[in-house]
């Protein structure tokens, strides 16, 4: 490591303060380095700073608690909150979700390494790489873990008896309670009354639409439902819903609902029987969970006078902070683009530490003051704490333009459109992308995989059809009547909005995606009327989704039921919605990419055995698997540099 003053720099990383930040890159930067077009280790090096994670402040304000990969592994770091060197805490713990115990002795995170997602507690007066104690030995995965008041143990809740249930572990001597034991509900997410007395957590429905908030004492006993919240499906197994965010004085009680098509937040006093309200309604979703993505939930200040909130506009998402009484809110960051996220208040109510992304750097942790006078409530002091982009590589990176277009129907679809630096007269290739989900969103966030096609030549248009998160519940289930019917519409008015405009070749379009994007993908292939697109890509993509239904994930057979309805009741509506049923009418080549499954994973892909299939009907089409990835695709070295510069050579030989 180098130090040049406040600034640390790693030899193959920079995780800097803001200081001396723009003459550090230009310095280093070259100009060779903006013309070479992205590599395979610089998408890896990309993907190695500050993680989507909630920041933790020290109790006394002195330092905020992040976790990163920089080092290899999943580990947490400690940053002033005026800047200067990063201290590293643990090593190789492969942590995840920090939460820093009330007395500031203990960082409690969940972590896998001895083979279940149990509780670790790491002592922080300890050294650098102190042994951290495995508090929960339950065999089983833990999905979340919160501090009691007096940091003398912890509310989580976890999959020991094959459901998700709440208990009370004790700290440091990890004995234990079980609290709730509904077989057929998941009851989790628990946190602390400010008391210490009570604990609240959320009981899901068995079919993940509705959700009940229930306050009972510290022995499971005496609950009480205290909200209700109908019709919000939570395909991310009640994350999408997230914690009672219980008021510091303990007398009132923010949740999320659709009530209004958008999910906003709405609250409720504790122990009255008045209906929730709205704590600052806006026709914008205030969350922007989905997939496996996650960018945190409200907070509370100190004092309970203020409410931080994210509010996702198109793809925007910014950091909000509006009074608990209601009224105006006050943009903090992210005003106008890139996304911000993972708020917390600092310990006396004087800052908030946030992490913010945008299209031309990844994650990194900020701070801002926030002030109230007679005016209302004002932000300043905005600081970048860490710089998690490596040297060299800004440069490299397009801005997209925001755009819509109109697809059969009428609807709107939001898209990003990313052109090449160098951009001929005539129309060249292009490449749509489809996200996953479909409850997803393309956001204004880094996308490499994305840069990766653009430096080589393609405009690339991301669109977020009918399905995707971020647009009200009304758009988001707008896909009810198939997958691969009204969405790929979507795709085809998006191809003709690039021909129309000039960006795209007519000859020269294709389409790829991951994992529901990978169906996308395949349904183009199969159902596409011929001429619009001249290759697919299907990465992991799904290719029968009645088969999934009988063998898949549960969250996915879930998602298949809430949108398309009963597999046998609906049977057609499924075989309708599976390319594997229809390859005797492809007539695109298409390359089909698989992975090896993490362990405990079902794979119910169907893949090869729809290239298989189509190959029987002598379809142009290629099978491929690679080494798995273990998260996101491009985070691993067979992703980045095996994968995507096939997917390149394929696109090459059909779009030129």
């Amino acid at each position: 490591m180098l130090y040049f003053g406040p600034i640390l720099v790693r030899q193959d990383k920079i995780l800097v303060t803001i200081r001396g930040l723009i003459e550090v890159r230009d310095a280093l930067a070259t100009s060779a380095a903006s013309t070479t077009p992205l590599t395979g280790d610089e998408i890896l090096s990309i993907h190695q700073g500050v993680e989507l994670d909630t920041p933790q402040w020290l109790p006394d304000g002195s330092g905020i608690i992040f976790r990163s990969s920089v080092g290899g592994s999943s580990d947490f770091w400690c940053v002033e909150p005026d800047g200067g060197p990063l201290r590293r805490l643990t090593v190789h713990s492969g942590g995840q979700a920090p939460r820093v115990s009330p007395d500031g002795r203990w960082l409690a995170y969940l972590s896998n390494r001895s083979g279940c997602r149990e509780v670790w507690i790491h002592p922080l007066a300890g050294d650098l790489g102190a042994d951290a104690l495995q508090l929960t030995a339950f065999r089983a995965d833990v999905n979340t873990a919160n501090w009691a008041p007096d940091s003398r143990s912890m509310a989580i809740s976890c999959n020991r008896y094959g459901s998700y249930d709440t208990f009370e572990v004790d700290v440091p001597s990890s004995t234990w309670q079980r609290l709730t034991s509904n077989s057929n509900r998941h009851e989790q997410y628990p946190v602390y009354l400010p008391d210490g007395n009570r604990i609240a957590f959320v009981r899901l429905s068995e079919n993940w639409e509705d959700h009940e908030i229930v306050v009972a004492d510290r022995r499971g006993s005496s609950q009480q439902v205290v909200a209700r919240n109908e019709d919000f499906f939570d395909y991310q197994l009640g994350r999408r819903f997230g914690h009672p965010l219980i008021s510091p004085d303990g007398r009132r009680l923010l949740f999320r609902s659709h009530r209004s098509n958008w999910i906003n937040y709405w609250q409720l006093e504790l122990g009255a029987t008045s209906e929730p309200t709205p704590l600052h309604p806006e026709d914008f979703d205030q969350a922007c969970e989905s997939g496996s993505i996650t960018c945190g939930e409200a907070c509370w200040s100190p004092d309970g006078r203020q409410v931080a909130f994210l509010s996702n506009r198109n793809g925007n998402v910014q950091l909000r902070v509006v009074s608990s009484d209601g009224g105006a809110s006050t943009v903090i960051a992210a005003d106008g683009e890139g996304v911000a996220s993972h708020p917390q208040w600092s310990p006396d109510g004087r800052w908030i530490a946030f992490l913010y992304q945008s299209f031309l750097a990844p994650a990194d942790i900020w701070v801002a003051e926030v002030t109230e006078d007679d005016r209302g409530i004002i932000a300043s002091g905005l600081r970048q704490l860490t710089d998690s982009m490596p040297v060299g590589l800004a440069r490299k990176f397009n801005t997209p333009e925001k755009v819509h277009y109109e697809s059969f129907d009428g609807t709107r679809i939001p898209a990003y459109i990313y052109r090449p630096t160098q951009v001929s007269k005539d129309p060249g290739a292009a490449i749509i992308e489809v996200h996953g989900g479909p409850w997803d969103q393309f956001r204004d966030t880094m996308h490499v995989v994305v840069q990766f096609y653009v430096q080589r030549g393609y405009t690339v248009l991301l669109p977020n059809i009918r399905g995707s998160s971020g647009y009200g519940k009304e758009f988001q289930e707008k896909i009810q009547s198939g997958w691969g019917v009204d969405d790929l519409k979507d795709l085809l008015a998006g191809a003709q909005y690039l021909v129309a405009r000039g960006l795209a070749d007519p000859h020269r379009i294709g389409v790829t995606g991951q994992s529901y994007g990978g169906s996308m993908a395949m349904a183009a292939a199969v159902f596409a009327p011929p001429g619009i697109f001249q290759a697919a890509v299907s990465r992991v993509g799904y290719a029968d989704w009645h088969h999934y239904t009988l063998h898949g994930g549960q969250a996915s057979i879930k998602l298949l039921r809430h949108v398309l309805g009963d597999p046998q009741a609906n049977q057609d509506l499924y075989i309708r919605s599976s390319p594997l049923r229809w390859v005797q009418q492809a007539h695109l080549p298409i390359l089909v990419i698989d992975q090896e499954s993490p362990p405990g994973e079902p794979s119910p892909d169907q893949r090869e055995a729809f290239v298989k299939r189509l190959k029987s009907f002598n379809k142009p089409a290629w099978y491929k698997k690679y080494a798995s990835t273990g998260g996101p695709y491009a985070r691993s070295e067979a992703g980045a540099k095996q994968m995507l510069p096939d997917v390149i050579k394929f696109f090459k030989a059909y779009l030129g």
